[in-house]
């Protein structure tokens, strides 16, 4: 379909079946009238592969020349030259009727050929339904489609709530004492990063499953890509990403003790949000570049391991050579566990003992020592948020100019 069959379109269709060539008489006959030699200069045209297959159908690659030739039997163009043709087909005997005839099929042909050419070269739809109208339809059926298949919804929603109770069980009631208390803390935020980044993995179908489907609707100008992107994210990001995101990040929350101040919290479920959609707006970029599922998964999954692996818990910014740390601008991960983490502990004290002393921990000044500037906690809300948006951006780019029927 579309793109993936794009190797059809020059080379012909030689390799195509038997079945394409044994058509029906009318076929047979209208296509070789077509393309093929006059009726009496002898040879059987070719079939209907043949009579095509001399066309240039680069910009008509969806079908092979003998299914657009069962096209062409069916559309108003064959209607017309047949009528055509019975006004000069009197005297077949006669050569100069017979070219006459040859002429003006080949030339309907040419034509039919050429107007499939030019479908789909623009966006505008041809229906009149404004950009809103499209959006309600195209919801109605996204709606439609996530009510038979509840088990998306439900599956996402289970798993958060499995995984936000053995993360609070396990990091239950977190104290406020020695190094350990922040060590916790700290494991515990970068889980729950690592595990919305690779929840997110589910969509990378979201354009995958109906990357035919889009092509023949927008190539038949029934929408505009952009009503079929706002609503296809919407839908996705909604219920399957905002909603787990904040019923997980409530559960964790309370249940690991994390600071008790409503600002805190608030901004706690703004970055765990943020996080797993800009996981899916990744994922997005890699489902509508890459055509296969199974390769768009291992490139996803590479990319999630390589920008965890370059945040700061895993290196030190002092340790690491200039050239290799300026690859933690791309990790999406850094800026959202730096996030997480400065929104717990800045400037939290945390006391405890050591040979018979007691002593007061600064939780500042250690993530200081761990490469953790306090000072950026904006920062990183911002390019997490611009990542998000960058992501998006790229990924319609790629569903506008990339993926559709050409024709």
């Amino acid at each position: 379909e579309g793109e993936e069959e794009g190797g059809r379109g020059g080379g012909g269709g030689g390799g195509s079946s038997s079945s394409n060539s044994d058509t029906s008489p009318l076929l047979s006959s209208s296509v070789r009238l077509g393309r093929g030699p006059p009726p009496d200069a002898g040879g059987d045209g070719g079939g209907a592969e043949a009579a095509f297959d001399q066309y240039d159908l680069g910009a008509v690659d969806r079908l092979s020349p003998g299914e657009l030739a069962l096209e062409f039997e069916q559309s108003e163009a064959c209607a017309q030259m047949w009528g055509d043709l019975a006004a000069l087909s009197g005297d077949r005997a006669d050569r100069g009727g017979a070219e006459e005839a040859h002429r003006r099929a080949s030339s309907t042909v040419s034509q039919y050929v050429g107007s499939l050419a030019d479908v789909g070269d623009d966006d505008q739809p041809l229906t009149s339904a404004t950009f809103a109208q499209q959006v309600v339809v195209l919801a109605g059926r996204t709606i439609s489609n996530l009510g038979r298949d509840r088990f998306l919804f439900l599956g996402h929603l289970a798993v958060v709530v499995l995984t936000g109770l053995l993360l609070g069980f396990f990091y239950w009631q977190l104290p406020l004492t020695d190094l350990q208390a922040i060590q916790n803390r700290m494991g515990l935020l970068l889980l729950m990063c690592a595990f919305l980044a690779f929840g997110s993995l589910s969509s990378l179908d979201l354009f995958l499953k109906e990357r035919v489907l889009f092509m023949r609707e927008r190539a038949n100008g029934l929408y505009l890509p952009s009503s079929y992107f706002v609503t296809k994210v919407f839908f996705d990001v909604v219920p399957l990403r905002v909603v787990p995101a904040t019923v997980m990040g409530s559960m964790v929350y309370f249940m690991a003790g994390l600071r008790a101040e409503l600002a805190c919290f608030v901004r706690f479920l703004v970055i765990v949000v943020l996080v797993n959609v800009t996981a899916t707006s990744v994922c997005l970029v890699v489902g509508t570049a890459v055509k296969s599922g199974s390769v768009a998964n291992l490139v996803a999954s590479l990319y999630m391991l390589v920008s965890l692996m370059l945040t700061n818990i895993f290196h030190n910014d002092e340790s690491t050579p200039a050239v290799l740390s300026l690859f933690k601008w791309f990790s999406f991960f850094n800026y959202a566990y730096e996030a997480l983490v400065i929104n717990e502990l800045e400037g939290r004290l945390f006391g405890g003992s050591f040979m018979g002393g007691n002593f007061e921990l600064n939780a500042s000044a250690v993530l200081l020592e761990l490469g953790i500037d306090v000072g950026h906690f904006s920062l990183d809300m911002a390019l997490l948020l611009l990542v998000c948006l960058l992501c998006l951006l790229v990924s319609f780019a790629l569903l506008k100019f990339r993926v559709k029927e050409r024709r």
